[in-house]
């Protein structure tokens, strides 16, 4: 427990299992899609080549279906994710306008720090003199 920069205390962050969980939900959707993928290629091959007597009837034809059907079920998976996903929360967000404020703030606090600083120097000048 520590505490905010505006002096309240500070929550204990807690480990988000969804996030450090992801890239294995992300390996596994793609082991996913490579076997969605294997299994359909080869009866959408044949339909390719029954629909389109022009495409040569070779091992590389089955290949690129699959790798289509493949990236498609990648694209799929990735295009709900991006809807279902926790979007972060509004406070996360920082603006330029917020940025510029902060930056503002610290250059007056260290003038005001260097206004203390000189004044202080000039009372102790000023007490120097007076006791000789």
């Amino acid at each position: 427990m520590g505490f905010n920069d505006d002096g309240g205390l500070k929550q204990s962050r807690r480990r988000n299992w969804n996030r450090a969980l992801a890239p294995l939900f992300g390996l596994l959707l793609a082991f996913a899609s490579a076997a969605i993928a294997y299994i359909l290629s080869e009866p959408l091959y044949t339909f390719v080549l029954r629909t389109f007597p022009q495409v040569p009837a070779a091992p590389e034809v089955q290949l690129v279906v699959g790798i289509v059907i493949f990236l498609l079920c990648l694209g799929i998976t990735a295009a709900l994710y991006a809807v279902v996903a926790p979007k972060p929360a509004k406070a996360t967000y920082v603006t330029e306008r917020e940025l510029d404020r902060l930056k503002q703030e610290r250059a007056a606090e260290e003038r005001a720090k260097d206004r203390r600083r000189k004044e202080m120097r000039r009372r102790m000048r000023e007490r120097n003199r007076n006791d000789l």
